[in-house]
C-alpha cells in the first residue's frame, strides 16, 4: 500500500520543482525583454555568464528599473514633491500632495500611458460623485 502514496509524494515533489523552474525561466525571460535569443536564454538560465555579461545585465536591469519608475506617475509626483519641499514651496507641495492622494484613491497604480482623455473624464466623474455623496 505504500507504493501509490510514495508515487504521489514523488510526483508532487517533481511538480513543485518544475513550478520553481518555470518561475525562474520567466524571470530570465523578463530580463531579456525584447532581445530574446535561445543562446542568451540558455546562458542566463544555466548560469553560464561571463563576468562582463553579468555586469552588463545588472546595468540593464538597473536602467529598466529606473525607466519603470519614471513611467510611474506617483514616483514622479514624489520626486517633484521633494523638490518643492527643498525649495520651501510648502503650499504648492501640499496642493500636489492632495492631488496625488486623490488620484491614488481613484487608481492606486498609474502610468503616464494610462492618462488619456477617457481616463480624465472617468476621474472627473468620480470626483463629482464623491462630492455629491459626502
Amino acid at each position: 500500500m505504500w507504493g501509490p502514496k510514495l508515487l504521489n509524494k514523488d510526483l508532487e515533489s517533481k511538480k513543485n520543482d518544475l513550478e520553481k523552474e518555470l518561475v525562474r525561466a520567466n524571470d530570465v525571460l523578463e530580463t531579456l525583454d525584447n532581445e530574446f535569443s535561445f543562446e542568451k536564454f540558455e546562458r542566463l538560465f544555466l548560469g553560464k555568464l561571463t563576468e562582463a555579461e553579468k555586469r552588463q545585465l545588472e546595468k540593464e536591469e538597473k536602467q529598466a528599473k529606473i525607466q519603470k519608475q519614471k513611467e510611474n506617475v506617483y514616483y514622479v509626483y514624489q520626486d517633484y514633491l521633494e523638490e518643492l519641499e527643498k525649495s520651501k514651496r510648502i503650499g504648492t507641495a501640499n496642493a500636489y500632495r492632495n492631488s496625488m492622494k486623490s488620484l491614488q484613491k481613484f487608481k492606486p497604480k498609474l502610468s503616464f500611458a494610462e492618462i488619456t482623455p477617457k481616463f480624465l473624464e472617468r476621474y472627473e466623474a468620480n470626483m463629482w460623485f464623491l462630492k455629491v455623496n459626502r
